[in-house]
């Protein structure tokens, strides 16, 4: 066995154990395995005016699954008044509670006085409890799941049902009410707003709503049911809006975001499910939705890699950097639910209080610490580790090769853990595949350019200084992303990286190959910028606009997702696109010549003064003949030309018609 073969198999065992880590940790469901359909009827249904019925009933259902963060696929059949439902088998419950219930609220007459019992207790507590009037209730205590399979197994007491109460974020109670409402308001809410500083809801209802209201024996406390959920036991008043408390801990912040979402989902018809029936898996749709943020991922290292091209780094380890950087996600997955078990203050999902704008500051210190500083450290391991001390890391563009293949392998490992762990379709993978692997792409070209760079300072401080600039932008866009009201920002700061990055490739192409041996003074040479600037972000910009197009179609994918191989291949087509981009983006992208007492140096290629024939003017560039092949400068505009030719003239270098009788090239002090 050789040295190469060798080397691969351990990238393969690395690569194979990492899969398994990342699978273990979740119930792994590659797209199409694991699917049921659910089947709904109804009896009528009127839509919104000017749209058809199976179109507005689709738009409410989505709208409704995509407030319980369920991703499904519909098909209404308006004439047959049917709705079919493919989902994970695993969310099926979820899906029948969301889409039985009509929306809104519906108020409900307490009955502490009735005993139930459930048919497995197990999990559950029971309390016993004094009432204001002298008697006794009783109910149970438990995690969500014990106390749900409790009320949906069993058959509450005739007459009555049994609901489920938050006690906070832990526990959960059992709670019967009569099962006739006193005041059904599922289409009567007008407004749903935040209300003590975020940690409680209010509640308007329209004019038929306080009518209702008007109208019922408002005498005692009732209890507030969304679905089969008391939201809490409230004495009403008709004219009043109707406040719902959360809490006063941190939890309650991200109760009430949650629950605001499903009240604000517009109200159902009565639906009744007719059927549940188990889909044969889709075993191409299944290899294609994990193979694709594979090659997705490889793309993004070939588009790096051809920066490059001077010195190109060894295909088997920057296939090892990559493994590593996905074999990265395992610690820092583990460290992040460490930190969330610690404290909810680490916890970045809570510190946004709900999504709140005014939570910025604190959760970007928090998701900071927590995401950037975790996942960037990852990555820069995955890096270092093997790539970092080998004797093939000898230019500063290295840095930024083997920061990028670390972090899209990260990005590759993240994408697979979202695939195993949810429905998530074919176009969202392709979208993820174009912004967030980018991403994380560019964060680890800061760092990775810094390690570049200790070649030529041997100062590591800048490293430290780099990684935190990473992990600081890391947390922001983070942050931004779980603020919908700045989310915005978020896709301008991926901008902003994305000129940094081709900023430090520039930079990192200035110099070539260097000893670590013989430290050579960087010094202030001159350099001289080349290349097509308008035509490359022109490019960008075009790569830019694809990619927002792609994203548009994950978004349509996401309120229409039946995936098919021909959504497949549309996705498909415009990535190519995206690919024919990419590569004219590293075919135009501006660079600089720069010419010091050692040589010439371009995109990483040096060739000494030792090695310079001559040079030759062309109509777009400049081209020295040397020992070592041709050196290409340019393009470039006149002006350009006219510099480089005079600076190497200064160097001794001859135009190709003076060659004759002149002194070889050399570098002067």
């Amino acid at each position: 066995m050789n040295e190469a073969t060798a080397r691969l198999r351990f990238a393969a065992r690395l690569a194979l154990l990492t899969v398994l880590a990342i699978s273990t940790g979740c119930d792994a469901r590659p797209l199409g395995t694991r699917d049921v359909e659910l089947t709904y009827s109804y009896s009528s249904f009127e839509p919104l005016k000017g749209r058809r019925p199976d179109e507005d009933l689709e738009a409410r259902v989505r709208w409704r699954l995509g407030a319980g963060s369920v991703t499904a696929d519909l098909d209404v059949d308006a004439e047959a008044r049917r709705l079919a439902v493919l989902v994970e088998r695993n969310l099926s419950g979820t899906v029948d509670h969301l889409l039985r219930w009509q929306g809104g609220v519906v108020l409900h007459a307490p009955a502490p006085d009735v005993d139930w019992r459930p048919r497995d207790p197990t999990g559950l507590a029971e309390v016993s409890e004094p009432r204001p009037d002298g008697g006794i209730e009783h109910y149970y205590v438990g995690a969500a799941s014990a106390v749900g399979r409790a009320i949906f197994d069993g058959d509450g007491p005739e007459g009555h049902l049994v609901m489920y109460e938050r006690l906070d974020h832990v526990r959960w109670r059992t709670r019967v009410v009569g099962a006739a409402p006193i005041v059904d308001l599922h289409d009567a809410i007008l407004r749903v707003d935040r209300a003590d500083g975020g940690r409680a809801l209010s509640l308007t209802f329209t004019k038929a709503g306080h009518q209702r209201l008007a109208g019922a024996d408002l005498r005692r406390p009732l209890a507030v049911v969304e679905a089969r959920r008391v939201l809490g036991v409230r004495a009403l008043e008709p004219d009043e809006p109707l406040a719902l408390a959360f809490g006063d801990d941190l939890y309650a912040y991200a109760e009430a975001h949650a629950t605001e979402r499903r009240l604000k989902s517009p109200p159902l018809p009565p639906l009744e499910r007719t059927g549940k029936a188990r889909l044969r898996p889709d075993v191409r749709l299944a290899i294609a939705s994990l193979v694709a943020p594979l090659l997705l991922s490889i793309a993004w290292i070939w588009f790096v890699r051809r920066f490059d091209r001077a010195q190109p780094e060894p295909r088997w380890l920057v296939a090892a950097t990559f493994v590593l950087g996905g074999a990265s996600l395992v610690p820092a997955w583990f460290l992040e639910a460490g930190a969330k078990r610690v404290s909810p203050w680490l916890d970045p999902h809570l510190v946004t209080l709900g999504g709140q704008v005014s939570a910025f500051p604190l959760a970007l210190v928090v998701t900071t610490l927590v995401v950037g500083v975790v996942e960037e450290g990852a990555k820069l391991l995955g890096a270092w580790t093997l790539a970092g001390r080998r004797r093939e890391f000898d230019q500063p563009i290295d840095g930024i090769v083997y920061g990028a293949a670390s972090s899209v392998g990260f990005a590759a490992a993240e994408n697979f853990e979202y695939l195993v762990r949810g429905r998530l379709g074919l176009s969202s993978l392709a979208t993820r595949g174009l912004v967030c692997v980018p991403g994380h792409m560019f964060l680890g070209a800061l760092w990775g350019y810094a390690l570049g760079q200790v070649l030529v300072t041997r100062s590591r401080a800048r490293v430290a200084l780099f990684f935190a600039v990473a992990a600081v932008a890391h947390g922001a866009y983070d942050t931004l992303c779980s603020i919908p009201d700045l989310a915005i920002f978020a896709k301008v700061l991926q901008v902003c990286l994305a000129v940094v990055f081709v900023a430090l490739v520039r930079r990192a192409l200035r110099h070539g190959v260097i000893d670590r041996r013989a430290l050579r003074p960087p010094g202030d040479w001159p350099s001289v910028p080349i290349g097509q600037p308008v035509v490359f972000w022109i490019f960008a910009a075009l790569m830019c606009g694809a990619t927002a197009l792609l994203e548009s179609i994950g978004i349509e994918q996401a309120i229409h997702p039946r995936e098919t191989f021909a959504h497949l291949a549309e996705s498909a087509a415009l990535v190519l696109a995206l690919g024919a981009l990419a590569y004219a983006l590293t075919e135009t992208m501006p660079l600089d010549v720069v010419i010091d007492d050692h040589g010439v140096t371009l995109a990483g290629a040096m060739r000494p003064w030792s090695a310079i024939l001559a040079m030759k003017r062309q109509r777009t560039r400049v081209v020295l003949s040397t020992t070592e092949g041709p050196l290409l400068l340019g393009p470039a505009g006149r002006a350009i030309r006219d510099r480089l030719v005079d600076l190497l003239r200064e160097r001794g270098v001859p135009l190709a018609s003076e060659s004759s009788g002149r002194a070889s090239p050399r570098g002067s002090r």
